[in-house]
């Protein structure tokens, strides 16, 4: 698990020194993602027999579950926007291409 820790560190220390991705918006995904899997580890740790009241591993359970949605959610809006942006513009170009044939004729 420590090993697994060092290597989401390291690579969050490697995505926020060289920021490889093209947008500033992707290397602050990439850096919130890397983040997210470094909490995973610790909850790792958390949920194990290492806590001994259950109903505090339950209550950190619901936390990490929000966060867990939070994460996804960003995840599956920063893929949606683009795309839905890119069809409006496509809708919205062959409207004028469209109007611009009727014109001429």
């Amino acid at each position: 698990m420590l090993v697994y820790a060092m290597c989401s560190l390291s690579g969050l220390y490697f995505f926020c020194l060289y920021k490889p991705m093209k947008t500033p918006f992707s290397n602050f995904l990439e850096n919130l993602n890397e983040v997210f899997v470094l909490l995973t580890t610790y909850t790792f740790i958390i949920f194990s027999e290492f806590i001994p009241e259950v109903e505090f591993r339950y209550q950190l359970g619901y936390a990490y579950c929000i966060l867990l949605g939070t994460i996804i959610g960003v995840n599956i809006i920063s893929v949606f926007v683009p795309i839905l942006h890119s069809g409006r513009q496509n809708f919205r170009e062959a409207r004028y291409n469209y109007k611009i044939k009727n014109v001429i004729k």
